[in-house]
């Protein structure tokens, strides 16, 4: 079986983490033909290369290249890939058009968030159109297939999988906290792009809320973005040795694995954060603003705390209470590994997305059938 998965690129993200993560499953099962194609050659999981599949780089010269269209179609015709998922908007938006010219079968991943969007606007248009062309449109959160008001009939929901193969090796936590110069007996860690709707300004302002009570807790802060100077000037010159904004990282699991809660402070609407899942699966009870499809895997007051959006104070009070009492961390943490295993699991991603495409190859085969007996009828 031929698969081919289609984005714009591999920069750091959540959709990105969970497509390469697909990749490796699928490998490990046996699949021996899956192949990535990315508009850009934009590659920041240095494991990528490790996979051993083909990569396709269409090169993209700007955000609508026409040329990626003509790219995208040649690689269909000469391929002739069994199964075609696409993660973006842009990339369903030039797969939406092949589809036009060449059947085969297609389906969509791009429900990873629960954002509603405008009527008038190219995403709903976008969306739309691939109700019509696609097979099945695959979300990782029930409510954002609700939000993306997906029909019925072609909506398939398969949760985001950890490997727990990711935590076998991970390097001493005296090792990482030397690294990351961190001296104070407990850490609170949140991975994010720092963008403001991921509502770091709510992490930063409960940890100096928490900081005029004790010094034993060192607030990470893990990702890049457009808002990163803008918090980092918030922050006096003692502040900024306690809450450390550290940028990306290759290593997220070994700083989850050192840290004591896992805090993600979105003010707007998520999916299944990856980072929630991982934090969970590395038992880390977790803090997290009651947005989308969070409830569907943080359990309040069994895996962790939810709050409202830009509610700092009630943040600042649930990290209290789980640096006071580790036996409920421990607690909460074991109960967030079960959960993972039993619901988020890689394994269970991959026979789901296996599933799929089985569904799809049946299905064509019995319309090919059908087709050839309604042909000899009338012959």
């Amino acid at each position: 079986m031929k698969i081919f998965l289609v984005l714009d690129e591999l920069a750091i993200g959540g959709m990105q983490r969970r497509c390469l993560q697909l990749v490796k499953g699928l490998v490990d099962k046996g699949y021996n033909d899956v192949h990535l194609i990315i508009f850009n050659n934009i590659i920041e999981y240095t494991d990528t290369h490790n996979l051993n599949i083909p990569i396709h780089i269409l090169n993209r010269k700007s955000h609508k290249d026409i040329s990626v269209f003509f790219k995208l179609l040649n690689l269909i015709r000469t391929q002739k890939p069994d199964i075609v998922v696409s993660w973006t908007i842009m990339s369903t938006f030039w797969l939406n058009f092949i589809r036009l010219f060449i059947n085969f079968n297609y389906l969509c991943a791009y429900v990873s968030n629960t954002t509603p969007f405008a009527f008038f606007s190219f995403r709903n248009f976008v969306v739309k159109f691939s109700f019509l062309m696609a097979k099945y449109i695959i979300g990782n959160s029930q409510v954002g297939l609700n939000v993306y008001k997906v029909p019925f009939s072609k909506r398939k929901l398969i949760y985001n999988g950890f490997n727990f193969k990711r935590i076998n090796n991970l390097r001493h936590s005296h090792t990482v906290h030397y690294e990351l110069n961190i001296t104070t007996k407990y850490t609170v860690t949140m991975v994010a792009r720092v963008i403001a709707e991921k509502g770091y300004q709510t992490f930063i302002d409960a940890a100096k809320l928490l900081l005029l009570e004790r010094n034993d807790v060192t607030f990470l802060c893990v990702g890049n973005g457009n808002m990163l100077n803008y918090f980092k000037k918030q922050l006096s010159e003692t502040e900024s040795t306690i809450i450390k904004f550290i940028g990306n990282s290759n290593q997220v699991e070994e700083i989850i694995n050192i840290s004591d809660i896992c805090v993600l402070s979105s003010n707007y609407s998520e999916g299944v954060s990856n980072f929630i899942m991982e934090s969970m699966a590395i038992g880390k009870p977790v803090i997290s603003t009651n947005v989308g499809g969070t409830p569907e895997i943080v359990q309040e007051k069994i895996t962790g705390y939810m709050i409202k959006k830009n509610n700092f104070t009630d943040l600042k009070h649930y990290i209290n209470i789980l640096l006071d009492n580790e036996d409920l961390r421990i607690k909460m943490g074991i109960a967030a590994t079960q959960v993972i295993r039993e619901k988020f699991s890689l394994d269970r991603m991959c026979n789901e997305f296996s599933e799929v495409f089985e569904e799809c190859l049946t299905k064509q085969r019995y319309d090919k059938d059908d087709k050839d007996c309604i042909y000899h009828e009338y012959a």
